[in-house]
């Protein structure tokens, strides 16, 4: 999901403000697997943090993943905001080598480093319906540290009974992470002009 230094406000791998933890990150639990293939095509934002403050009156935001020549993995967030419109970045991604499964390291404005502590964690996906995405930084060695949540669909929107499986999905899995109390939904659909998105300028691949 991502002009540059603007619309940094629409990634949705990296932490600004975000919900406040004194003490390092809660623990969690990600995908003991994860298939980089199955994973790539669009995801549309339908839950994220309500304290995402980069992502303010932002809506009809998704995210395109594809697969490089190099083995990296392109993204392309956009998002739409009343009378302004369209803005969208491009950056890229690999998978952390000292994170487990599911765990990227998202740059959009330098080369990604995989010896690097993932950025981008996928708690759940069935890849064809959703994916739980995960982020945590702590601050001021383990001082103090920020969270931030989002549930990606494959479609505009998620059944409501679909929505209730994926939170007791979260609630298992980052037992510190008060749904409820956080969560904002998103804009997406009637009100999204999906058809006058910008298209991305990297080549890359999609399985799906």
């Amino acid at each position: 999901m991502f002009v540059k230094a603007s619309f940094a406000s629409m990634v949705l791998a990296a932490v600004a403000e975000a919900s406040f933890h004194m003490g390092g990150c809660p623990a969690y639990t990600q995908m003991e697997e994860f298939d980089v293939n199955k994973y790539t095509g669009r995801w549309y934002e339908v839950v994220r943090d309500k304290f995402t403050t980069f992502e303010i009156l932002s809506g009809c935001v998704n995210v395109d993943y594809g697969l490089n020549d190099d083995g990296s993995i392109s993204v392309h967030n956009k998002g739409h905001r009343f009378f302004l419109g369209w803005n969208d970045i491009e950056g890229s991604a690999v998978q952390s080598d000292v994170s487990p499964p599911g765990g990227l390291v998202v740059d959009f404005f330098n080369t990604p480093d995989s010896s690097k502590k993932s950025n981008y964690n996928v708690i759940s996906t069935d890849y064809d319906t959703y994916t739980v995405v995960y982020s945590c930084n702590e601050h001021f060695s383990g001082l103090f540290s920020t969270d931030v949540m989002w549930i990606l669909a494959r479609e505009p929107e998620l059944a409501d009974e679909a929505l209730l499986d994926i939170i007791k999905v979260i609630d298992e899995r980052v037992p510190g992470y008060n749904f409820f109390e956080n969560h904002h939904m998103t804009r997406q659909n009637l009100t999204c002009p999906y058809d006058k998105m910008p298209t991305a300028t990297q080549t890359a691949s999609f399985t799906q």
